[in-house]
């Protein structure tokens, strides 16, 4: 059953989208839900090395400039975000607006913000789901993970600026 938290993230996805949080999270996708042209739900993923938490209203994303992820959000200036895994499911949803149209770190990218405007958690209700609960969500194996670690400072950085 989902219910409103409000519109600032709770604490622990606020440490989950910090540099010190990601790496515990590395492996887990972010989903991101934008409208396409046509009015149809377009659904992408974000690793944790793409988000980052500016403060607790605001999170930067690095999105592939040329993507239809990018062209919808330019368009509609409107995204959701889940945070699925484990035991979390959170539904953000807010504004987004494109700060550069080019990373230096990675050029493929543009950097957005995202200005949450409300946060919602989704937990099993007891008495019609019992002890339901979830316990994975998607995530994903890199080989290069090791040299995307220790390229994670200088991005953030970057995404923070």
């Amino acid at each position: 059953m989902t219910r409103l938290i409000g519109p600032e993230l709770p604490l622990d996805l606020l440490q989950r989208f910090s540099p010190q949080g990601f790496q515990k999270h590395a492996h887990n996708v972010v989903l991101v839900m934008t409208v396409d042209e046509d009015g149809f739900p377009h659904v992408a993923m974000l690793s944790h090395f793409e988000v980052i938490a500016l403060d607790s209203r605001n999170l930067r994303l690095a999105i592939y400039s040329d993507s239809r992820t990018a062209s919808n959000m330019r368009r509609t200036g409107h995204l959701t975000l889940a945070v699925i895994d484990g035991d979390v499911a959170y539904y953000l949803k807010g504004n987004i607006e494109e700060v550069r149209s080019q990373m230096e770190t990675t050029p493929h990218s543009a950097l957005f913000n995202f200005h949450i405007v409300s946060v919602n958690a989704d937990h099993a209700n007891f008495e019609r789901e019992g002890a339901t609960s979830i316990t994975c969500g998607i995530s994903y194996d890199d080989p290069n993970m090791t040299m995307k670690v220790a390229n994670a400072d200088k991005t953030f950085a970057e995404m923070l600026r």
